[in-house]
């Protein structure tokens, strides 16, 4: 686990030996709990009283009776160590205690440090209501929270008055700012919840107002197995000003919801993974949230919600090569160690290594920063690096299959211990016998579960011995396979029971080891291209299987895993590339015609890692000299009430026959209509996919006839038609090209892949709104952006008015406007230049506006 040492101070305890004794506790505490006095029983509510301390000491357990509270009006520092951790818990486990409440202090901080919290309402409750502008900087570190009914921790600051009658009185802005690093969050139904609350004064004029802020630093923690947020940020009637919480390099596993903020918070969320989580990170209200180098694995169907459409969408790579979007979030298995099961280390694999943000602190290894609790010490890559793999098979159903289990060594290993799962419905395990290169081994297999499709084996050398280094065949498995089954293909997956995953040295030490799952193969599958009828084709791919594929690339189908993957996915030759575009639809015709001879069906049976990025160019034959090549759309001027058309054009190079893109464009100004072929496109198939069309995107998959191809020059290929709505009050609405639901691809009459550039548009509407009643600056668009973006703001009154660009050192980079201005909506346009006209680079910049005594500021990001 990461250890994060924000300022922390380093102590020194005692080891106390635990005597049997018991302590009952009530009203009024202070001094010092240690193990002579062990059990402490709380049997009534308890107060630390203001400026009076409570330490405890290591391995001391303290139980705290049913709906009872301690409230911690001083200070208490509750330290415990590894070897001896500090217990806080209920009687028995169906009753719960109520919460420990620390109120803000000037006397001490109060501090948690390996400390088990069991059976409690809410846990920790870090309340600061003072009559301060100081922060509560508790820390809570190293800390287990299971069973808690609500939630672990609550963090909480409320704005506050002071008077005394006379005359104004005071406001005050408490802020709580703890320091949450290196915990587990595990069977409770949220496990931190952040709250913020104004007040409000009245006076002669009106109300005088003012808050609190919760800007805590979570970091290194494990939430696991929780039926609500790892982490939600809420807020009260009466609040305005942002909190700035920092949620990072923490591992969510089986959590509902991952982060959820509402407005005014501005959360950094970055290196985290979040895997099995129904939501990832939701947010609600005009937020500038930084969502940024995540890794989000497993029933993410809805990993951003209340954000921008760019997140998400796979655009490029960050620098592992790894598909990314454009916040360097990337959506793949991060490998944990030891399967899925208890542990949540990364193994040597895994696509989280490196993929931090590179401005945070670098990992203990000194190497870039890893996403997650856990970082990878690459310092014992190349000392040990052992695999254990299933080996690749091959079979017909009906008949028996052999499957090899390989050792990858490295001249060390003794002895091995694993457990395998498998499909009884597909097949069965029949025997299993060392391998050639373990023929002096011992071998003991569990086949007490094989039934339920789990089989343990041990096998070990004999004492002093080692396999030598290289790829070793340890055992053979023999599985028989049903006669009736359907599948493709099964998986056969490496688990931790009946018998725990485990590599030994001729010392007995565990050496660290990749465990890498296989599947068996049942059948081929025929030839590539043959989709029709469904599940099976018929041998022979024809029209009708051509018309089928360009239903897959157009995602109004999806094939089945298996067979019908792995024939419709038949580009690049000879196997394709793990997804289905258009250049699977352009083969399968070049197949139908009989230009191109039948060929065996091969590659993945379903989806790889390789489909998640929509720029892999590898293998592909591109088309030189495409630089001009360019689809645009054509700029209309939209009139609210109305229905407009709008044009895409190709500017051909010859040799282009089908061609495949999404639109995205702003719902809430415009509705997609209806779409047909151009003028120049007459002959084409046009396959839409408008399933996404109320989020506002519509995808297109056109093609000519098999090998004809545009001629050179413009060429209108698709119409759009939008109808604007009536009560439009955006001054302007882009449409662009995006990669969902249809990638963005242009194919040649041989099914190779095209570069070529996509123009967006902005649509310009005449309508503006009424004369605002609030001053307001909005969120800019695009944002990020690349180098131009445009601002909005609002005035209902004339006022003399400045809109300027910083860094975030505050340094000026550019006066946009200082002038006096009239009651309206405004609209500006920075082109990522300074006051001197040079290029600004890529960064995070605050743009503000300033209107009379109105002050905003927003942030932005300028990413080249």
């Amino acid at each position: 686990m990461k250890y994060f040492a924000y300022s922390l101070v380093a102590i020194s305890l005692l080891n106390l030996v635990e005597l049997p004794a018991q302590t009952t506790v009530s009203g009024p505490i202070s001094g010092t709990w240690d193990t002579s006095g062990s059990p402490y029983f709380v049997i009534d509510n308890c107060v630390v009283p203001t400026n009076q301390s409570l330490v405890i000491k290591p391995g001391v357990k303290v139980v705290i009776g049913q709906n009872l509270r301690i409230t911690v009006n001083g200070w208490m520092e509750a330290i415990g160590t590894s070897d001896s951790c500090i217990q806080f818990t209920a009687p028995n486990d169906t009753v719960y205690w109520d919460k420990i409440l620390v109120n803000y202090s000037l006397g001490g901080v109060t501090k948690f440090r390996y400390c088990n919290f069991n059976n409690a309402d809410t846990a920790l409750h870090l309340l600061n209501a003072a009559h301060t502008n100081e922060a509560m900087r508790n820390e809570i570190q190293f800390c287990t929270f299971e069973n808690c009914a609500k939630l672990g921790i609550q963090v909480e600051a409320i704005g506050t008055f002071r008077s005394n009658g006379m005359s104004a009185p005071t406001a005050f802005r408490p802020h709580a700012s703890p320091i949450i690093s290196n915990n587990v969050f595990d069977a409770t139904t949220d496990g931190i919840t952040l709250f913020v609350q104004g007040s409000r004064w009245q006076h002669t004029m009106g109300y005088w107002y003012t808050y609190g802020n919760a800007s805590p630093i979570i970091a290194g923690n494990v939430f696991k197995n929780l039926s609500g947020s790892a982490l939600e940020m809420t807020k009260g009637n009466i609040t305005e000003n942002a909190s700035f919480p920092v949620f990072v390099n923490n591992t969510l596993w089986e959590v509902s919801s991952g982060v959820f903020a509402q407005e005014p918070y501005d959360a950094i969320v970055k290196n985290n993974i979040f895997a099995n989580t129904e939501i990832g990170v939701k947010r609600e209200g005009v937020l500038t949230s930084s969502v940024t180098h995540n890794c989000f694995y497993e029933k993410n169907s809805n990993n951003f919600v209340g954000f921008p459409l760019s997140y998400g969408a796979i655009v490029m790579n960050n620098d592992n090569d790894t598909p990314c979007d454009i916040g360097f979030n990337i959506f793949l298995d991060p490998q944990f160690v030891s399967g899925q099961t208890y542990d949540y280390r990364l193994q040597s694999i895994s696509p989280c290594i490196d993929a931090g943000d590179p401005a945070s602190p670098p990992d203990p290894d000194d190497t870039r920063a890893d996403m997650g609790a856990f970082y990878f010490d690459q310092t014992t890559v190349g000392v040990h690096d052992d695999t254990v793999r299933i080996g690749e098979a091959f079979s017909s159903q009906g008949g028996k299959v052999s499957v090899p289990i390989l050792l990858d060594s490295q001249g060390d290993e003794n002895a091995l211990g694993f457990s395998l799962q498998f499909d009884t419905a597909v097949i069965s395990f029949s025997e299993v016998a060392k391998g050639r290169d373990a023929s002096n081994a011992t071998l003991n297999p569990n086949e007490g579960e094989v039934d339920s499709g789990r089989l343990g084996i041990a096998l070990a050398l004999p004492a002093g011995q080692v396999f030598p280094a290289g790829v070793r065949e340890i055992v053979v498995l023999t599985f028989d396979l049903a006669m009736n089954t359907t599948a493709d293909s099964t998986k056969i997956m490496f688990i931790d029971q009946p018998i725990v995953r485990e590599v030994v040295d001729i010392n007995a030490h565990t050496l660290p080891a990749i465990w890498i799952s296989g599947n068996i193969i049942l059948k081929s599958c025929g030839v590539e291209g043959d989709v029709t009828p469904s599940l099976g084709g018929d041998g022979v791919v024809s029209i009708t299987d051509w018309v089928k594929v360009g239903i897959f690339a157009a995602g109004l189908d999806q094939p089945v895993a298996g067979c019908e993957f792995q024939k419709a996915d038949c580009s690049p030759t000879p196997c394709g590339d793990g997804r289905i575009g258009i250049a699977d639809w352009v083969q399968t015709g070049l197949y139908a015609a009989g230009l191109d001879p039948a060929t065996p069906a091969c590659g993945p049976l379903e989806p790889t890692l390789l489909a998640a990025s929509v720029q892999q160019t590898g293998g592909i034959k591109l088309t030189k000299g495409a630089s001009t090549r360019t689809v645009r759309i054509i700029n209309p001027n939209f009139q609210p009430g109305q229905m407009h058309k709008v044009t895409v054009e190709l500017e051909a190079q010859g040799d282009e026959n089908a061609l495949g893109f999404s639109l995205n464009f702003d719902p809430t100004i415009v509705t997609y209509e209806s779409a047909s072929v151009g003028q120049d496109a007459a002959n084409a198939v046009l396959n839409i996919n408008s399933n996404k069309k109320d989020n506002g995107r519509v995808g297109f998959a056109l093609a000519l006839q098999t090998n004809q191809a545009f001629a050179s020059g413009s060429a209108e290929v698709i119409v759009v038609t939008f109808s604007v709505k009536s009560e439009v009050s955006a001054v302007s609405t882009p449409i662009e090209f995006i990669d969902d639901p249809i990638v963005k691809e242009i194919v040649d009459v041989t099914a190779n892949v095209l570069t070529a550039q996509w123009t967006p548009m902005t649509a310009v509407t005449e309508t503006l709104k009424k004369t605002p009643m609030t001053f307001g600056l909005s969120q800019n668009y695009p944002n990020p952006f690349n180098p131009e973006t445009v601002i909005l703001y609002e005035l209902p009154q004339t006022s003399q008015v400045e809109v300027a660009i910083f860094n975030l050192l505050g340094e000026r980079i550019r006066t946009l406007v200082n002038q006096r201005q009239m009651a309206g909506q405004h609209r500006l346009h920075w082109d990522g230049r300074n006051e001197f006209g040079m290029p600004v680079p890529s960064g995070v910049y605050l743009y503000r506006l300033r209107a009379g005594e109105f002050v905003q500021t927003r942030k932005m990001i300028l990413m080249q």
